[in-house]
């Protein structure tokens, strides 16, 4: 409680008191203005009372709006928990985004009013909210239907043309106040979606950069083209069926992409430094290469799973692989899909022209090897995604369907 209201509430009891104490003194009139001033207080505690409620409800559904857009992993979430929290927030029957690109985003009921583009235009246009109530003449528009009585439009400022719609169409108007709530929710979630922008645009860069390094790596292994993006695809779609978190689809992703970063420092078997006990010259061979790509990237952070999936994916299920002799479980699950998916894309696509495999023979051949070179599990995996895998290495377009299998991811 606060002063305003403590003050109010020793006024109320003080009157009554007061009209009580001199009820056989005072006159008629002037115990009726004593009762009149002891009600009118009366009200105004009440009413008090009653917008600070109202002022913590709204307080509340702020805060837990706030919450609910803060655990959002994505836009797509963020737009979906923004009209699900304003719908409960505003107690209105409907809720949906428009996008200059693609409209509204709902594809029937409410949000299937053509009129929404011409509105959202000029709430773009104008830089102002827009609120229309049945019985406003002026400014509702001719052809509304007639399910919708009542409707606010407010622009998200993500850099994009993005207008919040919400609609009611038995319900109460929508008042200033129902606005301004409106905007502070809308107002986080436009903050929110800008920095996920941000990220997104980072991450796109950053794996564009990446990409151009491996090229340039492959460009001096000419066989090994298109080999890195091959093992990266067929990676991601294992990883789909086997039920990988997001996190760590992350990780096998670029695990699978950079797995043969080293391979640059063995070609021509190039020469390590003089060793420290013996000072002769040791020579780098093929083998080294899982340990070398790992050595390449920092010992942190997300870079120690990568590191991991780059170092043992060519580790085998019985433990005769290397470069540590690893069995079963020893293996991390990233390295144990990724030596499925390079096994395979060497039998398709790596070897000579004579010793080549179509590709279900080559997962025939693999699945010779579940249990001693493989992971029965991930054989499973690729056994399951046969005809998926085969649409996708069997026309000229296998570029762009990596790509798009990557971006997928």
């Amino acid at each position: 409680m606060n002063s305003k209201q403590i003050v109010l509430t020793g006024l109320v009891f003080t009157s009554l008191l007061t009209s009580l104490v001199l009820v056989d003194f005072l006159p008629v009139v002037v115990l009726a203005i004593l009762f009149l001033v002891t009600g009118m207080l009366a009200t105004a505690f009440i009413g008090l009372n009653h917008r600070r409620r109202e002022q913590l409800d709204k307080a509340g559904s702020i805060i837990e709006a706030s919450k609910a857009l803060h655990l959002a992993e994505s836009i797509a979430d963020i737009t979906a928990q923004l009209c699900i929290r304003l719908k409960i927030t505003l107690n209105c029957e409907s809720v949906f985004l428009w996008t200059k690109e693609a409209g509204a985003f709902a594809a029937e009921g409410l949000a299937c009013w053509p009129g929404w583009d011409e509105m959202s235009e000029v709430i773009i246009e104008k830089g102002k909210p827009l609120i229309v109530n049945a019985g406003d003449k002026a400014v509702i528009p001719p052809d509304l239907p007639d399910n919708i009585k009542s409707f606010m439009g407010v622009a998200l400022d993500t850099g994009k043309s993005d207008v919040l719609y919400l609609i009611n169409s038995s319900k109460g108007n929508f008042e200033q106040h129902d606005l301004k709530l409106a905007q502070a929710i809308a107002l986080q979630a436009s903050r929110l979606i800008v920095r996920f922008q941000s990220l997104e645009e980072e991450k796109i860069f950053y794996h564009s950069l990446l990409e151009s390094a491996i090229r340039a790596n492959e460009a001096s292994l000419p066989r090994f083209s298109g080999h890195a993006e091959r093992v990266m695809a067929i990676s991601i779609l294992l990883g789909r069926e086997l039920g990988l978190e997001e996190e760590e689809m992350q990780v096998l992703k670029y695990s699978a992409l950079m797995h043969d970063i080293g391979q640059t420092a063995v070609q021509g078997e190039m020469l390590k430094e003089k060793s420290a006990d013996t000072g002769e010259e040791l020579r780098i061979s093929a083998e080294d290469h899982p340990s070398l790509g790992a050595d390449m990237l920092p010992d942190s952070g997300i870079f120690q799973d990568i590191r991991k999936g780059i170092k043992y994916h060519h580790e085998r299920y019985d433990g005769s692989g290397y470069p540590d002799g690893l069995e079963r479980t020893e293996i991390p699950f990233i390295a144990r899909i990724i030596a499925v998916a390079d096994v395979f894309d060497a039998m398709t696509m790596l070897c000579a022209e004579e010793e080549k495999l179509q590709c279900r023979q080559a997962i025939r051949e693999i699945r010779k090897g579940s249990g001693s070179f493989f992971d029965p599990l991930v054989v499973v995996a690729l056994t399951d995604l046969e005809e998926e895998i085969v649409m996708l290495f069997q026309d000229s377009s296998l570029d762009r369907k990596l790509e798009a299998t990557a971006e997928g991811s």
